[in-house]
């Protein structure tokens, strides 16, 4: 929901990994709007997840992929199974 943030979809068989990015310098809030069909997913059965990646980002379980806010300068690895 904002063309600052830079977002890919990586899918295997079982999950889904989004790595979601911010280039600019200002904190950002970002709604990712996911085609659940396309990935296969049921959104009612989906665990999403920023999985703690040293130097980079800390673990968070409950994520809001609908107001996801992104340091400036920052991104995340999101993990959907």
């Amino acid at each position: 929901s904002n063309s600052l943030i830079k977002a890919s979809v990586f899918k295997s068989a079982d999950e889904v990994i989004i790595p979601v990015a911010n280039w600019t310098d200002q904190e950002k809030v970002v709604s990712l709007t996911i085609d659940w069909k396309k990935l296969g997913m049921d959104p009612g059965k989906v665990e999403i997840s920023i999985p703690e990646i040293k130097d980079f980002q800390a673990r968070q379980t409950s994520i809001s992929l609908n107001k996801l806010i992104i340091p400036g300068k920052k991104g995340y690895v999101i993990i959907m199974k």
